[in-house]
C-alpha cells in the first residue's frame, strides 16, 4: 500500500517497493499504489504517477480526495471552502490528512 504523488519521493519509494517484491519473488501486483489527487495536482503530475505505477506493474488506482477535503474544509469553517484564496497550513494539512485517512482505511480492510 503506497500513495504515489508523481513526485520524486513517492517515485523512489514505489521503485524500492517494486524491487522488494522482486527480491521476495512476489508479484509486483501485490503492491497497491494509489494516486490521490488534490486541489493543486496537475494533470501532468497525475499522469506521471499513474504511468509509473503501470510501468512498474503494480496495482494502480486513482482516488480524488477533493470531495472529502472540501467537506472537511466546510466542516471546520475554513475560508477556502467558500472560495477564498487562503492556502495556509490548515488548507494543506486537510489534504495531507485526507490522503493519510484514505490510505489507512484502504490498508485495513
Amino acid at each position: 500500500m503506497i500513495g504515489v504523488s508523481g513526485g520524486l519521493d513517492s517515485a523512489h519509494a514505489l521503485i524500492v517497493t517494486a524491487e522488494s517484491m522482486d527480491a521476495l519473488s512476489l508479484p509486483r501486483s501485490n503492491v497497491f499504489g494509489y494516486a490521490l489527487p488534490g486541489f493543486a495536482t496537475s494533470r501532468a503530475t497525475l499522469h506521471e504517477a499513474l504511468q509509473l505505477m503501470i510501468g512498474l506493474g503494480v496495482s494502480a488506482t486513482e482516488i480524488d480526495i477533493r470531495p472529502s477535503a472540501s467537506q472537511m474544509l466546510r466542516d471546520i469553517g475554513h475560508p477556502a471552502a467558500e472560495g477564498a484564496p487562503l492556502y495556509d497550513v490548515t488548507y494543506e494539512n486537510v489534504q495531507a490528512g485526507e490522503r493519510t485517512s484514505h490510505l489507512f482505511r484502504l490498508a485495513n480492510p
